[in-house]
Formats: structure tokens, C-alpha cells, sequence
């Protein structure tokens, strides 16, 4: 398309841009001084408006991604520990909230079963040899209680009973302990992403 018009007119137009939300991200006042022979200013004008709207772009996606670090920020992820052992529980809960999550610990099945877990962004560390029930027939009540949390077991006995019997719970990781912070921590992000999907 060929615009023509007198040198050196002025075509001057305020441009308000809005983001989807309807919020005024900013105003900005096009000046275009257009030539006798308009070829390159068309092509001018289209640079402008290419980089008008990545700048646009870039505003949503900066504001998009301020709002997800913001919800990451007020609601952390909770990690439900259970584990009769209390020195071990109590160090659990210690290394877990120092990563950055939220903790909640039982040190039986019981006590478990009779809280509100939550649905969603969430998982459980679930020892395997616990009073009342083992951890794979308390993840197995809780799957059929309609829970879908991603499970890491953790458990002090390599042999290979005690890995058939883990394999049955379909747990994200197998820990055995002692193990260090960074294999639980790494373990527990793979947890989290598996509960997204």
C-alpha cells in the first residue's frame, strides 16, 4: 500500500495499549513524519509497530511472570513426612523447611489418615517401616481414600524383599538412608513436577 502526502506533514496519534486484563500498561504518542514518496516510511512505520508490540509482549510477559513467583512465594509447597523415628523426623522437618517448603510431619499412620491433606501441590515422604501399617499399605489406603499425592519412600534396608515391596507403591524415589539433602531435595522437585502433570 503507497501513502502520499505533503512534505514534511505531521500524522500524529496518541496509541494506548492494553494487556489482557484491561490494565494500561503504557501510552505512547506516534509522531511519524511522512516524505513525499512514502516507501521508506511504510517500511519505518512497521519496524515501529514490530517493536511496539514486542515491547507490549515483553511488558505481559514480565507481569505474568512477577504473578507466578509471587504465588510461588505465598504458597510453598507441603511436604508430608511421616516417620516413627523421632530424631530422624525431627531432622527431616529441619533439612525440608530450610529448602524452602512448607512441613508437615506424623510419626504414625494414624495420625495421617485422620488429617486434611491436600490436594494439590503437595507430596509425601513416607518411611516404610512404621507401626500399624508398613508405608506402602498406608499409601496403598490413602490411594484408595482417593489421594493421588506423588509418593518418596524411604527406607534404612537394601535388600531386595524390601524393594519388591517399595515398587508397589509406584514411589517418584526410593531413598535409602542415610541419604544427603541434595538427593532429598532433588527428589521431592521430581515429586512436585510429577503431581503437575
Amino acid at each position: 500500500m503507497r501513502l502520499i502526502a505533503h512534505r514534511n506533514a505531521i500524522c500524529e496519534k496518541p496509541i494506548t495499549c492494553h494487556p489482557c486484563n484491561g490494565t494500561s500498561l503504557r501510552r505512547v504518542k506516534l509522531v511519524l513524519i511522512v516524505s513525499e514518496v512514502v516507501g521508506d516510511s511504510c517500511n519505518a512505520f512497521a519496524a515501529f509497530v514490530v517493536r511496539l508490540w514486542s515491547d507490549i509482549a515483553h511488558d505481559r510477559y514480565m507481569q505474568s511472570l512477577g504473578e507466578l513467583m509471587s504465588e510461588l512465594i505465598t504458597h510453598k509447597p507441603i511436604i508430608i513426612v511421616i516417620d516413627d523415628d523421632p530424631s530422624i523426623l525431627k531432622a527431616l522437618r529441619r533439612l525440608v523447611s530450610g529448602a524452602g517448603f512448607e512441613v508437615r510431619t506424623f510419626d504414625r499412620p494414624s495420625a495421617l489418615l485422620k488429617s486434611d491433606l491436600p490436594k494439590t501441590g503437595a507430596c509425601l515422604v513416607v518411611d516404610i517401616d512404621l507401626p500399624e501399617m508398613n508405608g506402602v499399605e498406608l499409601c496403598s489406603t490413602l490411594a484408595t481414600s482417593g489421594c493421588t499425592l506423588p509418593v518418596i519412600l524411604i527406607t534404612a534396608h537394601t535388600d531386595e524383599e524390601t524393594r519388591r515391596l517399595a515398587d508397589g507403591a509406584r514411589p517418584v524415589a526410593l531413598l535409602i538412608k542415610p541419604f544427603g539433602r541434595e538427593l532429598l531435595v532433588n527428589s521431592i522437585e521430581s515429586a512436585l513436577l510429577a503431581g503437575r502433570q
